[in-house]
């Protein structure tokens, strides 16, 4: 037990020093800052944003997987964030899938880990696994090396070809 109320002290004290950060950012100004320096932050912002989405997706994940949406009435995830967060109904549907297809497919939360792939590759990704995840699993490592290579549009098109040699 004081193993948890520590993590919970510490998991706290992290979204405090997040949220102090962020305004410290907000605080800026940005018009005396060097081109160069606006690039860069943007760059590291990015990288930054999606791995605090992938972050909140696996706990998101949890959530659902604990049922602790049903702990305020909801019948779903879903339900619960659309309620909670003011998420309209198909990005809740979108957020769950991911977060659900994030657990089961590794070298992409891996990948996305690292910056290798974009947030938006992972979700192409997870819409293949949606055809055949057996086959998917087999597949990923070439498919999470064809995201790394191409475009988000040529990538939607190499598992659009995946997917339809998987479902033969």
């Amino acid at each position: 037990r004081r193993t948890h109320v520590r993590t919970h002290h510490r998991s706290q004290l992290d979204m405090s020093e997040l949220r102090s950060a962020v305004e410290m950012l907000r605080s800026e100004s940005l018009a005396e800052l060097p081109d160069a320096r606006i690039e860069d932050d943007f760059s590291e912002l990015h990288r930054a944003v999606e791995q605090l989405e992938v972050e909140r997706l696996r706990r998101l994940a949890q959530i659902d997987r604990r049922k602790l949406f049903e702990r305020d009435g909801h019948l779903s995830t879903a339900s619960w964030l659309v309620s909670a967060f003011k998420v309209a109904w198909g990005v809740a549907r979108e957020h769950v899938r991911l977060a659900k297809a994030l657990e089961q497919m590794p070298s992409a939360r891996a990948a996305v880990d690292d910056g290798g792939v974009s947030l938006s590759s992972v979700r192409v990704l997870a819409s293949a696994r949606d055809a055949d995840p057996e086959a998917f699993a087999r597949a990923e490592p070439a498919l999470v090396d064809a995201a790394r290579m191409h475009t988000v549009g040529d990538l939607a098109r190499v598992a659009s070809y995946w997917r339809d040699a998987a479902v033969r």
